[in-house]
């Protein structure tokens, strides 16, 4: 419809609703005079503390206006001791949107807290919510599971890499991987063998049937170009690694492998898959 003919007919509209004399409308539902909060969306909604720290979480709250002082009232629930959620938080005037925080200072190392909090009595105005629910995971931060000796099948000498994880997660990451001054993240889930699916610093190409990816800098936003040891040739152009299985780590049997055929910046490629090889210093699922 074109912009007159809408124009047209919200006008229509607008005179024959004035004009009514039907007694059958009704208004629609509207808040009640203390309803005048609601959740809106959060920067995050899981959260990892370090007891010592970091130990707050920011919760966001807004009104649908900003118009004088008002205090609402909160409640709420956890399935871990620890954390204290306050009863009640207070817009000052000329605030559509405040914040209150949680204390986590007392929730036990290497936990993990499922946080419900509810407005007693929510807006029904705006896009969120009168319930948010949150996870908070307590770690003693970024902890050295092994050092990891890699060896290649071609052009490079024997590096090392520090395997790291956050603990009390699941979260992973082989420090300065391969020597390329880019950290790989990757989740594992039990000390048995699994495939390194990163979840950074990687691209993964689209309908590949072996799940590839290459390492990708995404801080700078740009492939590296890098030789492992340092001063060998040809440096590493494009680290067209093979995903799925291919790609593995087994904590408990201090074993991996990285199949990499990696295109190189004197134009040529091969396979030059990696061993890796460790003694786990630390069991993480312990």
């Amino acid at each position: 419809m074109k912009p007159l003919s809408i124009l047209a007919s919200l006008a229509i509209l607008t005179v024959t609703a004035a004009c009514s004399d039907s007694d059958d409308w009704t208004p629609g539902p509207q808040d009640s005079p203390e309803a005048v909060a609601f959740f809106p969306e959060q920067t995050a909604y899981v959260y990892t503390i370090t007891p010592g720290d970091n130990t707050t979480v920011e919760v966001t709250i807004a009104r649908a206006t900003s118009t004088g002082d008002v205090t609402v009232a909160l409640t709420g629930t956890c399935d871990v001791a620890g954390i204290s959620i306050p009863s009640q938080v207070t817009f000052l005037d000329g605030e559509a949107v405040t914040s209150f925080a949680l204390d986590c200072s007392s929730i036990p190392l290497r936990s993990r807290a499922n946080v419900s909090i509810a407005i007693d009595n929510p807006s029904t105005y705006g896009a969120g919510s009168a319930n948010l629910d949150l996870t908070i995971i307590s770690t003693a931060g970024w902890v050295k599971v092994a050092t990891v000796y890699c060896t290649f099948q071609a052009y490079y000498k024997p590096i090392t890499s520090d395997l790291m994880v956050l603990d009390g997660t699941n979260n992973f990451k082989l420090i300065n991987y391969l020597n390329s001054g880019i950290d790989l993240p990757f989740t594992l889930t039990s000390t048995k063998s699994q495939a390194i699916n990163p979840t950074g610093n990687a691209y993964f190409y689209p309908e590949d049937e072996y799940g590839s990816w290459c390492l990708y800098d995404e801080t700078n936003d740009t492939y590296p170009i890098w030789s492992p040891d340092g001063d060998s040739e040809p440096k590493i152009w494009e680290s067209y690694t093979y995903g799925l299985s291919y790609t593995y780590i087994s904590l408990e049997d201090g074993y991996g492998q990285i199949a990499m055929a990696p295109d190189y910046d004197d134009g040529s490629w091969g396979y030059n898959d990696v061993d890796l090889s460790f003694t786990m210093e630390y069991n993480p699922f312990e």
